[in-house]
């Protein structure tokens, strides 16, 4: 029994490394990570129907969220918002045509 304290003595006194909860980290992020993250979307709504996305939106409209994978969905979301939003201030957005896009994007069929 002594053995079971003595551990749990030792976790609550050693110490672990935590971001504070009100920490607001400004990190960059390239253009090929975005990518990856807009990956991310595209695999969480993967084989939804449009009622689905239709009641996912309407659940983060609302904010009020009773699946799970629509809260995930919001996340990668916000983050996708913020990424653009940074980009358009550092003036990194341009306006390009489709077949340009895919181009940039290494999408084009050559």
């Amino acid at each position: 029994m002594s053995e079971v304290n003595q551990t749990n003595q030792d976790e609550s006194t050693s110490k672990v490394e935590v971001i504070m909860p009100s920490a607001i980290v400004d990190i960059k992020m390239s253009t090929g990570y975005y990518q990856k993250v807009q990956a991310i979307v595209a695999f969480l709504v993967k084989g939804k129907t449009n009622e689905e996305m239709q009641s996912a939106h309407t659940q983060i409209k609302e904010q009020n969220i009773t699946e799970d994978w629509v809260n995930h969905y919001e996340t990668i979301l916000i983050l996708c918002r913020e990424f653009e939003t940074r980009a358009g201030e550092q003036g990194f957005i341009q306006a390009v045509t489709l077949d340009e896009a895919k181009k940039l994007m290494g999408e084009a069929e050559d």
